[in-house]
């Protein structure tokens, strides 16, 4: 029965070094080339499957399913779990705060101090997809970031006329989930997964910042928060792919890109409050605006880096690991908000507080680590 099994697999091997070789004068390639190098991989894998350890390895077949041993059947499930370390970088947005002494005549300014929520951030990806006849099929992909930075703290002893921050926080928030077709193919000693399907994705960035200072006796409290949100449904295309490094079995280089307009809603915000208490009496000002947008967002992702995988065949299946490095832009136009509040006595001082919101492009750069199964 072995020596069937045997000769089966071999013939099967044969078989698809011989429409390698079809398929190579057709596309212009030497299929003399083709020939030896199927001669070649045919002698290891005969040695191998004499041992009963070698997986099948047929000319034209996809990385993902020729490595399950199941010759050019693509049919089966696959489920990957990705931990991405992605950096947000993008805009703060304009903060200022000022203090004025009408009497002398002068001014102090400062704008926000604090961190930012532009660290490398856990972003989970999950990806579960099947595969059919004709290497056609169906994916599911869920993406997620959330981050949060920022610092609090408490004012100095005033001396005389005086202004500072106080601090504030951060907070950074995005997702994307598609439902996509993909099909299998093999071109130029790579195996690609092609994409197309639907894309929900979202974002959130919000900013607060503080400041606390004093002129002419007066104590002024300011404060301002700003930020720019997107939700909306469009389109996706995906392209990755697979290529084997030769001198290391089970080790390939892969590279994915995706390009994603979403149509949706954006969104601008931005409020600034000012009070002061004094000799004069107590008083303050809160002043908000918000902009709405129809708007286009573009998300651009690309990523690369090596992946290992081997047969685990009590399952019937194979294991794999990711290590790249990814890049995202999201690119919106968006929309604009303004506001600025002041209070103070008339005659001695006046405290402003000032926010802008309207930057929706950022970045997101970092690392991915990916382990997964198919069956």
């Amino acid at each position: 029965m072995r020596r069937m099994t045997f000769i089966a697999r071999t013939l099967a091997i044969a078989a698809c070094v011989l429409s390698g070789v079809v398929r190579g004068e057709a596309d212009g390639i030497d299929p003399n080339a083709n020939a030896a190098a199927g001669t070649a991989g045919h002698d290891a894998e005969a040695a191998g499957l004499a041992a009963g350890t070698a997986e099948i390895v047929p000319y034209g077949s996809s990385q993902r399913f020729r490595s399950l041993g199941r010759g050019n059947d693509p049919r089966g499930w696959y489920l990957g779990v990705e931990a991405t370390y992605l950096a947000p970088l993008y805009g703060q947005g304009d903060t200022s705060f000022t203090l004025v002494d009408e009497i002398a005549p002068a001014s102090l300014s400062v704008g926000s101090d604090f961190d930012s929520a532009e660290q490398l951030t856990g972003a989970p990806r999950v990806v579960l997809g099947y595969t059919g006849q004709r290497g056609i099929g169906i994916q599911l992909r869920y993406w997620e970031l959330n981050n949060a930075a920022g610092s609090t703290g408490f004012p100095d002893s005033i001396v005389g006329d005086q202004l500072q921050t106080l601090g504030g926080d951060d907070s950074f928030e995005a997702y994307a989930l598609d439902l996509e077709l993909t099909k299998e193919f093999c071109r130029y000693g790579w195996d690609w997964l092609g994409a197309f399907g639907v894309r929900h994705a979202m974002y959130d960035r919000s900013r607060t910042s503080r400041a606390f200072g004093a002129v002419n006796g007066d104590v002024f409290t300011l404060s301002s928060s700003q930020g720019e949100a997107f939700h909306g449904t469009g389109l996706t295309f995906g392209l990755s792919g697979l290529r084997p490094v030769r001198s290391c079995r089970g080790v390939s280089f892969y590279t994915t890109n995706r390009v994603s307009p979403v149509f949706g809603s954006s969104k601008s915000r931005a409020f600034a409050s000012s009070s002061f208490s004094g000799p004069g009496g107590t008083a303050g000002s809160v002043n908000g605006a918000t902009g709405y947008n129809d708007d286009t967002l573009v998300i651009l992702e690309t990523g690369a880096g090596l992946q290992w995988s081997r047969d685990v065949r009590g399952f019937n299946g194979r294991m794999f690991a990711r290590l790249g490095v990814e890049y995202q832009y999201w690119t919106g136009s968006g929309g604009e908000a303004f506001a600025e509040s002041f209070s103070g006595t008339g005659g001695s001082s006046t405290g402003f507080a000032r926010a802008w919101a309207g930057d929706h492009d950022f970045h997101l750069i970092g690392l991915a680590v990916m382990s997964g199964f198919s069956w």
